[in-house]
Order: structure tokens, then C-alpha cells, then sequence
């Protein structure tokens, strides 16, 4: 089960993309009526949506102003460093934001030291 937070942030958690979804921000506006907001950090402007995965795991969908249009990135806590796990995350997320796997058009499969 999934929560977005709206506003909300979980306090300073560095997250760290794992996954790129072929589908627009818009596309997760749309199918889970939620709303993202704007901000902007060292790389760009961005517009992101903060969730909760199981009340536990947070994860925030983002998409950069320099990004390709039709792409919104997965982001998870740093401190999730096993890619085996990552996998099973990256799974347990896309299907409840009811995203098909062939929408995946990359997902951190080495370098656990990112």
C-alpha cells in the first residue's frame, strides 16, 4: 500500500534515483489524483511527490526540468544499498503505482556504491 504524503518530507533523507519510468508526470497525476510540487536543488528545477511505501519506506517520484518530457524518476533512501533488495522495492512500488514493467526504461541494477 502506498500513502502520498503530499506536502509533507520525511526530514533530510538523501534519496537517490533507482529507476526511470517512461511515463510523464502528468500520467501519475492523473491515475493516483495526487499533486506535485515544485522545488529545485543544485542540479535543476524539479517537481516531485513524497510517498510512503507500507507506512515505513519512503520513495519520491521526481522529474527535472532537463529530463526527457515523458519521464518521472523513482528515488529510494540511500541507505538502501543492496541492489537484490532495490529490485524487490522498485517491484513492490511500480505495481502499486500500477506502472507495467516495460514502462521501466532504466533501473540500478550494479554499483551499490552510488
Amino acid at each position: 500500500m502506498i500513502r502520498h504524503l503530499g506536502t509533507e518530507h520525511p526530514g533530510e533523507i538523501d534519496f537517490v534515483p533507482q529507476a526511470v519510468i517512461g511515463r510523464p508526470r502528468s500520467y501519475f497525476e492523473k491515475s493516483l489524483h495526487i499533486h506535485f510540487s515544485a522545488g529545485d536543488d543544485d542540479f535543476d528545477r524539479y517537481e516531485e511527490a513524497t510517498f510512503l511505501l507500507n507506512d515505513d519506506l519512503p520513495f519520491v517520484l521526481r522529474h527535472y526540468a532537463g529530463h526527457p518530457a515523458n519521464t518521472t524518476t523513482l528515488y529510494l533512501p540511500r541507505t538502501y544499498q543492496e541492489i537484490d533488495q532495490i529490485t524487490s522495492i522498485v517491484r513492490r512500488i511500480i505495481h502499486e503505482l500500477s506502472v507495467d514493467r516495460k514502462d521501466i526504461i532504466w533501473q540500478r541494477a550494479d554499483n551499490p556504491e552510488l
